[in-house]
């Protein structure tokens, strides 16, 4: 099995279960309340979540890719949606750990700057180079949850005070 149960901020358990049945299949399993929104669901009714994986298993090898016109352009939709939906919550990831990082007055919870940008890229020998690209990506998310707190759909708060 793949995953682990993580314990979410109102102390609920959010449980998604990746098990590989054999060497090619596995089995994905949810309930519903860890899916609130309904977002995996879409990517899976929509056909998002198995052309994604089409597009990431497919070679690809120079920009030949195994795909016809029809399905390459099926995987390329599919793709650029789910890439969208992960940029809201990679966004929204960088604000939640770099607000609790200045709530924390010893700054041991939530994440820095350079460690934000070592989890978006490992591969990063000078983090300090990106420090403004994850700044953007913080502002961007912090954006985003100020616009849904002015349409009353705000259910956060930024740890240690009352300001969204």
């Amino acid at each position: 099995m793949y995953g682990k149960p993580y314990i979410k901020e109102s102390g609920e358990a959010f449980m998604l279960e990746v098990t590989q049945d054999t060497s090619t299949s596995l089995t994905i399993r949810w309930e519903h309340e860890d899916d609130p929104g309904g977002w995996l669901l879409k990517a899976l009714t929509d056909g998002h979540l198995q052309d994604g994986l089409r597009a990431l298993a497919d070679p690809m090898e120079f920009a030949n890719v195994a795909a016809d016109d029809h399905h390459a352009k099926e995987q390329l939709h599919s793709t650029a949606w789910l890439l969208r939906q992960l940029a809201k919550r990679r966004d929204a990831l960088i604000v939640a750990l770099r607000d609790r990082r200045e709530a924390d007055p010893d700054q041991s919870a939530g994440a820095s700057w350079t460690d934000l940008v070592r989890l978006i890229d490992p591969d990063e020998d000078k983090p300090l180079t990106k420090r403004s690209k994850v700044q953007a990506m913080y502002e961007s998310g912090r954006r985003k949850v100020e616009a849904a707190c002015e349409a009353d759909r705000c259910r956060a708060r930024r740890p240690g005070t009352d300001k969204v």
